[in-house]
């Protein structure tokens, strides 16, 4: 909740770099933690799963609506700026 706070804070009065060095040995540690405590059961008694139930399962509305909008989110974030800036459509 606070780290867009200091990361603001260290790259207006420090340098972006602290962002980073802080950063670094938090992920360690989450890192050792993943290592430590995850665990990832055996898929020896797990049935085998053919091409055609992977598809089945595939959920094609859900696939449908987010490839458009991410489409858009791409451009806007693409062409928002010099392309289309604000200044030109008010004209």
């Amino acid at each position: 909740m606070l780290g867009p706070l200091v990361g603001g804070a260290f790259t207006t009065h420090a340098t972006w770099r602290w962002c980073f060095y802080i950063n670094l040995p938090i992920g360690a540690v989450v890192v050792l933690f993943i290592i430590l405590y995850l665990d990832i059961p055996d898929r020896s008694d797990a049935k085998v799963v053919t091409l055609g139930d992977m598809l089945r399962q595939l959920n094609a509305e859900g696939l449908a609506a987010l490839i458009p909008g991410v489409v858009c989110l791409c451009l806007a974030l693409q062409w928002g700026g010099f392309t289309y800036s604000v200044s030109a459509c008010n004209r």
